[in-house]
């Protein structure tokens, strides 16, 4: 009796553990380029923004400094491998030399930022292309106002 329950635990063991590699080949060879570009999309990547300051106004309402927004389009290779019409469209609307934005696309795993004005920003949004994000910034203008008046 006692070796049967030996047997049979042994025996659920090995079925569970042959499933589980069952499971595991199914989806590493039928689901894996699915499963990675599921996860790709999800990925986060870091890149530094800046925490944006507020404006110091005079009593009249004028700026003593002036700031102009930053529009930088980030372009997710993983998403935009094998779209070769797409990627023609956005070289050409960014005015970008089409073959090294495939080669970056193709070699490159971190996000690509290519900055730009709201325009062009808003005709590649209108393509609906995924892959595509926007980042808004301010940056300093180093040439007028107040501030820089000595």
């Amino acid at each position: 009796m006692q070796k049967k329950r030996v047997i049979l635990v042994y025996a659920v063991v090995f079925v569970a553990f042959f499933c589980l590699l069952l499971r595991l080949f199914y989806l590493q060879i039928f689901d894996g380029s699915i499963l990675s570009k599921a996860a790709s999309t999800q990925r986060m990547a870091s890149s530094e923004v800046l925490k944006d300051r507020g404006e110091i106004l005079d009593r009249s309402g004028i700026p003593f400094t002036d700031r102009d927004k930053k529009v930088t389009l980030v372009l997710k290779p993983d998403m935009l491998r094998g779209k070769e019409a797409e990627i023609d469209e956005i070289s050409s609307l960014l005015d970008v030399n089409s073959l090294k934005l495939k080669q970056e696309i193709t070699f490159k795993r971190e996000p690509i930022l290519i900055e730009t004005d709201e325009t062009k920003k808003n005709s590649i949004f209108n393509l609906n292309i995924q892959g595509i994000t926007a980042i808004y910034s301010l940056i300093r203008n180093e040439n007028s106002y107040i501030a820089n008046m000595s």
